[in-house]
């Protein structure tokens, strides 16, 4: 039986050194978090959230006017309230802010 002389690909991956390693923010845990990374990725935008008509699902909407330019509007809905930011974040971006 041949094995494979290929590099594992846990083996090719490598992680920092112990003295370089931070821990991530927790953006899925935290809609202060959440809305600081808005802050910084989408500046002048405004955000609002609340539960869609049925009550269950959070939903997130951000929001920017242009002066006399287009109106800019991202939604998203999610299981939580910083995932339906993350995910409206991520369609404004998408959008070409």
């Amino acid at each position: 039986m041949r094995r494979s002389m290929a590099p594992s690909p846990r083996r090719s991956i490598r992680r920092p050194p112990p003295e370089r390693r931070t821990a991530a923010p927790g953006y899925t845990a935290s809609v202060d978090t959440c809305l600081a990374l808005i802050g910084r990725a989408l500046p002048g935008w405004r955000w609002h959230v609340g539960h869609g008509p049925r009550g269950i699902l959070p939903y997130a909407v951000l929001t920017r006017d242009e002066g006399d330019g287009p109106h800019r509007r991202a939604e998203a809905v999610a299981p939580t309230v910083p995932l339906a930011l993350l995910r409206a974040l991520v369609k404004a971006r998408r959008a070409g802010r």
